[in-house]
């Protein structure tokens, strides 16, 4: 008796885990329908967008229209014309499976890729709102959040309607602005930056490099290349870490990486060689010089590059050209090395 009961539980025991089984599986199989049927709305949703292909990148060519919580409209009627103005936590989510709400490094990417900002991304005046309710400058400019934020602000990028140009600003998470969405997945965050403290400053110790594995920047990309929080060197800013690294004070501007380089490698500086794509200057083989941007800053127009190099262990000194090229020796490209604001 006591050996049938055993097989009795037993089987209950089996007949439960059964049951139970085959209610995960119906919970799995239900779970993964409900993903599917909202993936197909989301692709549904994005479907009735305009997009634009530009950088290599595919954006809506529209403001985005899905109401959520913590997004408005001035007025009904404008939401169907030029979408929904979202506070930036709302911003984070609203963007349909597939597509992502912009990083600041995409979006400018993307504008530096747009002649025609109006004509590109059928721009229209939608202003923006503030966190007391109140909607401002609907016929002057369009707002626009980027995912890069600390704190309680963030950084966007407006359409000045009156010239048809576009400028860069950071602003209160709680205000309300327009999105527009980018195809693909969102980009993972890059690393911190591995840094050095030098004379009270925060350098980079490592040379940006390029999605394509380049470490070579032409001017104009050099001026944009270092990230949020970060920005391209004066020569001031490198004649004090050559300075305070070799212990020699430059001479009439002459110093020297051979000097320092001890030093930058104790401090953690992985200097890539880096050279101008020609293979001679002045006649010099400079394929082992280190060769980086600087912001010389415009004068009347007329925009500088830097360079600071070691060609064979000798002093170059730490001069500008004009970047139509008049002194550069046909220089266009070199390394970027970032320094912290």
């Amino acid at each position: 008796m006591k050996r049938i009961f055993l097989m009795m539980g037993a089987c209950l025991a089996l007949t439960l885990t059964a049951c139970e089984d085959t209610e995960n599986e119906g919970k799995k199989a239900l779970s993964e329908s409900l993903k599917k049927a909202a993936a197909a709305l989301d692709a549904s949703m994005a479907e009735q967008y305009k997009t634009v292909d530009i950088a290599g990148q595919t954006w809506m060519a529209e403001n985005l229209n899905i109401e959520t919580a913590n997004s408005y409209c001035n007025q009904p009627d404008n939401c169907k014309v030029s979408g929904r103005l979202y506070t930036w936590d709302a911003a984070q989510t609203v963007c349909p499976a597939g597509w992502h709400l912009p990083s600041e490094s995409e979006a400018r990417a993307m504008l530096a890729g747009v002649s025609d900002f109006r004509t590109a991304f059928n721009a229209k005046a939608t202003g923006f709102r503030k966190d007391n309710g109140e909607f401002l400058f609907g016929d002057l400019y369009e707002y626009f959040w980027t995912s890069d934020g600390k704190k309680d602000k963030a950084s966007y990028w407006y359409w000045i309607a009156k010239d048809n140009s576009v400028k860069w600003l950071k602003g209160m998470k709680s205000s309300a602005l327009s999105v527009r969405c980018v195809k693909g997945d969102a980009p993972s965050a890059p690393p911190a930056p591995q840094m050095a403290n030098v004379a009270g400053k925060n350098w980079m110790t490592r040379m940006l490099q390029k999605s394509n594995g380049s470490y070579v920047y032409s001017q104009e990309e050099a001026l944009k290349a270092c990230p949020s929080g970060w920005r391209l060197p004066t020569p001031k800013d490198y004649r004090n870490l050559l300075n305070s690294l070799s212990g020699k004070k430059c001479q009439k501007d002459a110093c020297s990486w051979k000097n320092a380089y001890p030093a930058l490698k104790a401090n953690g500086f992985d200097l890539k060689s880096i050279a101008y794509t020609e293979a001679t200057m002045l006649g010099e083989d400079v394929q082992h010089g280190i060769i980086v941007w600087a912001n010389f800053g415009c004068e009347d127009g007329v925009c500088y590059e830097y360079r600071a190099l070691n060609v064979q262990g000798n002093d170059v000194l730490l001069s500008g050209c004009s970047s139509d090229g008049a002194g550069c020796y046909g220089a266009r490209e070199a390394g970027v090395l970032c320094i912290q604001k």
